[in-house]
């Protein structure tokens, strides 16, 4: 290691102290990463979801995206973005995996 970097809080109310290295750090950051990868990614990517212009009642639009998801990983897709494009071509094919849940 070539250098370390680590800050010292003190908090004035209470008095406590607090030190935080760089590791820690970096390590919060892997951790919102862990989340961000797998589902944000997604919605924003595949779904598109921040393209969207839907600006009354937003949620509804939300959570029928949420619900296409949870449907294709309860079935274990491999791609998000194979199956939705799969199943946008053929609409009974969809439906028939709605229901199998």
């Amino acid at each position: 290691m070539a250098a370390h970097i680590e800050r010292t809080v003190t908090y004035q109310r209470s008095g406590k102290i607090t030190r935080e290295s760089a590791s820690q750090f970096q390590n919060a950051i892997r951790g919102h990463w862990a989340i961000e990868n797998p589902f944000h990614h997604v919605r924003d990517v595949v779904l598109r979801e921040d393209a969207c212009r839907v600006r009354a009642q937003p949620g509804i639009l939300a959570r029928l995206r949420s619900v296409a998801l949870n449907c294709l990983r309860r079935h274990q897709v491999t791609s998000i973005f194979t199956a939705i494009f799969a199943n946008s071509l053929n609409f009974s094919r969809a439906v028939k995996m709605a229901q199998a849940d």
